[in-house]
């Protein structure tokens, strides 16, 4: 997607722990266009296997992001 002369590119993935969640960073880092880009921000929410649900974000200094 373009808006005002900027790209914006999305990706998701299924994750149970936080490992997961680490190993899936490590390989949409892997794509040039993304690992380019000026600010990558991430998100995730899952319920880990003991049924305890885990939040966690970074806008990479796009604050209101």
């Amino acid at each position: 997607m373009e808006d005002n002369g900027n790209r914006f590119a999305s990706h998701a993935t299924t994750v149970d722990s936080f490992k997961k969640v680490r190993e899936s960073l490590v390989e949409i880092m892997r794509i040039p266009t993304i690992s380019s880009a000026s600010h990558n921000v991430i998100a995730n929410c899952f319920v880990s296997k003991d049924g305890i649900q885990h939040e966690e974000s970074d806008d990479d200094g796009e604050h209101g992001a």
